[in-house]
């Protein structure tokens, strides 16, 4: 009776991990972080401009490499997301930021991931001449379903592009 609890109870975790069971992910991704942090200066200060720099970096930043990092957000209701009408009020909210980060000492530096434009398009976008890709890793992690089991892994690229604001 004990040995059939037993295989009632790791047959069917085994066989749901067996597809993933081999799966290494996110390597690389700690590297990426040390060379992201190595990227910052004292007085530096993060503003996070388009989604993915949004949603992945701050905690990264201000956690693991000790840089103040903000997140600068337009609402829809004042542009739509990939427009001229939104990068023109991003580019207006990003010099509002700059110049009080100046005002307090520190020095702007914006951060891109992609989203709706490349990382180094949204930076040029907003005025950086010269974008600098900082780390970039591709690697995969666990796949993201929400209705059935996951049978492998989703290749992500980990990307950090900086600049001075302008």
């Amino acid at each position: 009776m004990g040995a059939a609890g037993v295989v009632l109870l790791l047959v069917p975790a085994a066989l749901a991990t067996a597809p993933l069971a081999g799966q290494r992910t996110e390597r690389g991704e700690l590297a990426a972080v040390a060379e992201a942090c190595a990227s910052f200066q004292e007085g530096d200060v993060a503003l996070a401009v388009d989604p993915r720099s949004r949603n992945e970096w701050p905690q990264v930043l201000r956690g693991t490499c000790s840089v103040p990092t903000a997140s600068i957000v337009v609402p829809t209701a004042q542009g739509r997301p990939g427009t001229q009408e939104y990068l023109d009020v991003l580019r207006a909210a990003v010099q509002r930021q700059a110049e009080r980060v100046r005002d307090a000492g520190g020095r702007p530096v914006l951060v891109a991931a992609g989203g709706d434009l490349a990382a180094a398009d949204t930076l040029r976008a907003l005025g950086v001449e010269e974008p600098t890709t900082v780390t970039r890793v591709r690697t995969s992690e666990d796949e993201r379903v929400l209705t059935e089991r996951p049978d492998g892994g989703q290749a992500i690229t980990v990307e950090l592009v900086t600049g001075v604001a302008p």
